[in-house]
């Protein structure tokens, strides 16, 4: 297999490896519609934007998973920034459980 620094580039490997995290959280299934938009919307501003994230995924009635990575053409997310969108969730009264995963790679 090519190792080159154009191909490892290319392929995100190596020094070029990009790293970001899988994350699942349930909400109270109590809430409203409105309430649970809310909740969504909060969540996406102070929780992923605010970190300079983006979050790919979706859910239903009250459980969202999905992936987190840099908000950046090339780039990692800290652990820093994991551990803010970690410490939103904890501190949320409206969420009851979550999982989020180590740092892993973005791409493969």
């Amino acid at each position: 297999m090519r190792s080159g620094k154009r191909f490892r580039k290319k392929f995100h490997r190596g020094e070029f490896t990009e790293f970001g995290f899988a994350l699942s959280f349930q909400f109270n299934p109590d809430l409203s519609t409105n309430e649970r938009n809310s909740l969504l919307d909060a969540f996406i501003r102070d929780a992923i934007e605010a970190n300079k994230l983006v979050f790919g995924g979706g859910g239903g009635h009250n459980q969202w998973d999905g992936f987190v990575t840099l908000d950046a053409r090339r780039g990692s997310v800290s652990e820093t920034q994991r551990n803010n969108v970690i410490e939103w969730l904890n501190n949320n009264p409206l969420i009851r459980q979550s999982d989020v995963s180590p740092l892993r790679d973005a791409w493969h």
